[in-house]
């Protein structure tokens, strides 16, 4: 038996589909992505090394050249953190704010969250934001290496992890806070904040711990990773990074590193909490009032304490939601009274580095600063918290890091712009700015003592950046060198005094340490005083280490084999590329970086939701199975996209062809379409229907169709945007010569414009404990127009259509998802709603008993689903309701704490269903509404990449036969 080569090219994309790039079909957690809104349209520079690639607005010298400084080093030290290493040649991608970087294009494709530093699944590109301190880039870039590599050994950290240990709860538990603590190691001010936790009884269990707050269990999870270096082995950690990238699971590696159960370390890490931090208190057992009320405010409301008054009285907090922070009012005998919200971007799965909303409050009043489209908002209001006025900040400041209301009439900032962080003067009326600083140091925090008018501010630079020699960059600083600077806290009069060094870090930091060895003193508490002992144990064990690598070094110490295998290296000069040397720079230009390609089996609509009655028979048509091969380019920042597609049929019908291009540089993006679309049709032969002369048509016919469209799309939120595509279609059935009648029969000809505009919301969002689930909602109203063209008597409809779809978690293996949907269809002629199957149907029927009539007023007709237990035409109108609930249980790693060796088993779901519609061809005056309703099971999940689903539905009751369908959606 000889097979078509269509029917073997779709077995092989069935059987390889992970070899591609990206997949044309849904995936399991797969959502609606957020939309992005970009305010600003920067004048982008590159910076090109062998090392790394770096792309920056202009005027961000200074933060190219620090990057280009520290990039080497600080890559070393996480490479031997990790023993991983950092592969290619990455793009560092610098916005001038971490707020900022939420415009950004980059990944918007993706329906998932992703982690800030934001690593890139195409491209090896690195998304980092600059939030007026260096030594916090310095943190960015480190977590940016830690993630980069993690994704490259294990897969994408929000996504499809390659790893078979990905479901594991311990495992999505460990990964991030594992990312950080590698990044950035366990420092004191972390023992401060797991110490307040502790105490608190954040998590005075494993399984509490492991269900907190996001930022709650991140640095449990360091804490965890500390724990196993200062309990077991120095590099416990790198070792189980190691066996997991042998492809052992979690679970073994850590037995395999500790020699201990996981179940064992949750126990003797608890107790370790223990003998640091001592029993744990309840909230209400400190003595502070004020003290506990935050307590009480992070405990019960996720929510921090930013102001009080003497009797705490009124006060303010702020509360973290989970994409959002709002500011409340509480006073004396009142209900807490909402300020505020400042939204937060839904795809981003981490906060810390976005520090706002911040707040001050003056004697009469309360001054709330954000980012708010693309600029600096203060909102102003009173002391009952009235609303007085809101403004925006001079445009050129990128963020502020901390201010105060001196008074009414000035304020003092640490603000920052184009990579420069300085303390000014702001004064509100006039929009003026007055520098207190100018350099490059990091100036953050404000502490102003009005009664000297003394501003105190916390200041400092990481280290040497080198420069060329003679060299001027943009910053406006002609030297060879940025020296380093000590960060503490210094002290500046108003009126220009010289600055002053209060206190550095370092010497605070050598206070505690010497008060930590002393026997005799007793300042420091014991958790602080634990901690620093273990860091003098570890630090005088790396001294001796790093003086006897030096002295071996000095003394020429390499072995006989290493002398030999190194004698024909290069001994010249290698160029220093951490040295910034401004004529590199260059302006960017609009180039490929991004190309993929992806092949998959495809059923989609694509131009046919809505399709023409006359030029289709009165048959609905039902895309078919096929290969769909397609591939596509886009710019670094993916504001512009090219994509070019082709679908092969899998049986006797023709080919898909289509191009297009997006263009998403501004707020407003579009795309511009062109779609050729080739199908069969077979009609009923009792369905005679004929030409204007009475002659009927052929019984067997091809459709081509010439489709050209332009879209527009525009957000209001990151949830909702309003959307426009104007189209013209051009349809040609042709009728194919099978005998002498049909040879010389016309085809038939038609020319339609299509417009259509929809509102779209969408609040969809995975759940805590299980990504395949949702909880939230989306919905979409919808208004096609269509106006046929060149026809002697032209047609005209429009239709109105509402899809609300619902989804409710009852447990974290159990999701109740509810859909209802309504349309109507009005104007001179109407649209063909007809029902009856599902989406992406493979073995789709029809009912051959319902002939619709070539008379009837119908220019359109378009397929509602789901209507499972029935054939398609089974039901139709030209006004329609249909509602759909379901409720799934996702049986292994859900409902069963089991997981099998199998992927598509651990995924499966099993549900029961019910659908009920009802329709009515309002045209008819005598028709009445006609109803069909059905229930069922269905069992889903993934095979191979692809989503499989069978329903079997029972129409009307038991007593009835049963149908299944099988259809490749979720």
């Amino acid at each position: 038996m000889k097979f078509p080569r269509s029917i073997i090219v779709l077995i092989f994309l069935f059987a390889n589909n992970n070899l591609f790039a990206q997949q044309s079909v849904p995936a399991l957690n797969q959502l609606v992505p957020a939309y992005r809104m970009p305010y600003h349209k920067w004048p982008w520079q590159v910076y090109t090394t062998p090392n790394a690639h770096m792309y920056y607005p202009a005027g961000m010298d200074s933060v190219c050249a620090f990057t280009l400084a520290h990039y080497l080093q600080e890559k070393a030290i996480v490479e031997k953190k990790t023993g991983m290493s950092v592969k290619g040649t990455p793009s560092l991608i610098i916005y001038p704010a971490v707020s900022k970087a939420y415009e950004s294009r980059i990944g918007s494709w993706d329906a998932g969250t992703q982690a800030f530093p934001t690593i890139a699944r195409q491209g090896n590109r690195i998304i980092l934001g600059f939030n007026g301190s260096y030594i916090d880039l310095t943190a960015q870039l480190r977590i940016a290496f830690v993630r980069n590599m993690w994704q490259q050994s294990f897969g994408y950290i929000n996504g499809t992890d390659i790893r078979s240990t990905a479901n594991e709860l311990d495992w999505q538990w460990f990964k991030e806070g594992c990312i950080q603590y590698l990044a950035t190691g366990f420092s004191l001010a972390d023992n401060d904040v797991l110490y307040q936790c502790y105490r608190r009884q954040a998590f005075p269990t494993w399984s509490t711990m492991i269900q907190t707050a996001p930022e709650q269990q991140l640095i449990a999870v360091k804490g965890f990773c500390y724990f196993l270096e200062q309990t077991y082995r120095k590099d416990a950690v790198k070792q189980i990074l190691f066996q997991l990238r042998k492809k052992k699971t979690f679970a073994v590696a850590v037995r395999l590193v500790c020699k201990r159960s996981f179940a064992q370390l949750q126990d003797l890490y608890m107790a370790f909490l223990y003998s640091r931090y001592g029993q744990a208190q309840q909230i209400n057992d400190t003595a502070a009032p004020v003290l506990s009320y935050a307590d009480s405010l992070l405990e019960h409301h996720q929510a921090k304490l930013i102001w009080t008054n003497a009797d705490t009285s009124s006060a303010l907090w702020i509360r973290q939601g989970t994409e959002s922070r709002s500011v409340w009012m509480q006073q004396a005998g009142q209900k807490p009274k909402k300020l505020y919200t400042y939204l937060l971007p839904s795809w981003i799965s981490n906060y810390n580095w976005d520090t706002y909303p911040l707040v001050q409050v003056s004697a009469r009043r309360i001054y709330i600063i954000a980012p708010e489209k693309g600029c600096m908002q203060v909102s102003e209001y009173s002391s009952s918290g009235a609303k007085l006025k809101r403004s925006a900040l001079p445009r050129g400041i990128d963020g502020i890091s901390s201010f105060e209301a001196v008074s009414e009439r000035e304020w003092l900032m640490t603000a920052y712009t184009k990579g420069r962080s300085d303390v000014i003067r702001f004064l509100p009326g006039s929009l003026k700015v007055i520098p207190v600083t100018n350099d490059l140091a990091d100036n953050t925090l404000l502490n102003t003592d009005k009664s000297t008018g003394t501003i105190r501010y916390y200041s400092g630079y990481p280290d040497l950046v080198k420069l060329k020699k003679n060299s001027r960059i943009k910053d406006s600083i002609v030297a060879d060198t940025i020296k380093g600077r000590a960060y503490g806290w210094y002290s500046n009069a108003l009126e220009g005094k010289a600055e002053q060094l209060l206190i550095s870090d370092s010497t605070v930091f050598e206070q505690e340490l010497q008060a930590a060895l002393s026997a005799t003193d007793t300042s420091l508490s014991q958790h602080r005083k634990t901690w620093l002992l273990a860091y003098h144990k570890q630090k005088k064990t790396d001294d001796s280490i790093a003086a006897l690598e030096a002295k071996y070094t000095s003394q020429g110490g390499n072995s006989f084999l290493q002398q030999v295998l190194g004698s024909n290296k290069d001994t010249g000069i290698k160029k220093d590329y951490t040295i910034f040397d401004p004529k590199k720079v260059q302006s960017y230009r609009l180039q490929l970086h991004s190309l993929w390609f992806q092949a998959a089996i495809n059923n989609d609509y694509f131009i046919n939701r809505l399709q023409p009655y006359q030029g289709y028979l009165g048959t609905y048509k039902y895309p078919e199975i096929g290969g769909m091969f397609s591939s596509g380019y886009s710019d670094i920042f993916e504001q512009h996209q090219f994509s070019i597609g082709y679908k092969l049929p899998a049986g006797t019908e023709g080919s898909d062809f289509f191009v297009r291009y997006h263009n998403k540089q501004k707020r407003l993006d579009w795309y511009a379409l062109y779609f050729r679309k080739v199908e069969s049709l077979k009609p009923d032969p009792r369905q005679a229907w004929v030409d204007a002369q009475g002659i009927p048509y052929p019984a067997a016919a091809k459709v081509k169709t010439y489709y050209y469209e332009l879209g527009f799309n525009y957000p209001f939120t990151y949830h909702s945007a309003v959307s426009a595509t104007i189209a013209y279609r051009k349809g040609r059935t042709v009728f194919l010569a099978t005998d002498p009648y049909s040879l010389p029969y016309p085809a038939l000809r038609e020319q339609w414009n299509m417009n259509t505009v929809a509102l779209n919301h969408n609040h969809l969002k995975p759940t805590v404990h299980n990504n395949a689930f949702y909880s939230g909602f989306r919905n979409k109203l919808l208004l096609d127009v269509m106006m046929q063209i060149g026809s002697k008597n032209p047609a005209f409809t429009y239709g109105i259509s509402n899809q609300f779809e619902w989804h409710q978690p009852l447990h974290k293996a159990i999701n109740w998802v509810t859909m209802l949907k309504a349309g109507y269809s009005g104007g001179g002629e109407h649209i063909l709603y007809t029902f009856g199957g599902v989406d992406h149907n493979v073995n789709g029927k029809v009912d051959s008993s319902v002939l619709f009539n070539q008379q009837a007023p119908y220019v359109f007709q378009s397929l509602v689903t789901q209507l499972r237990g029935f054939k398609q035409n089974s039901l139709y109108g030209n006004v329609y309701g249909l509602l759909n609930t379901d409720v799934y249980v996702q049986v292994f790693d859900g409902l069963f704490d089991y997981k099998t060796p199998y992927s598509f088993v651990n995924r499966l779901q099993l549900g029961a269903f019910a659908d009920v519609a009802w329709a009515r061809e309002t045209w008819k005056p005598d028709a009445l509404w006609q109803q069909r309703h059905s229930f069922g099971l269905s069992a889903k999940t993934i095979l191979a990449g692809y989503p499989i689903r069978l329903d079997l539905a029972f129409p009307y009751n038991f007593s009835q036969s049963p149908m299944l369908h099988f259809s490749l959606r979720l």
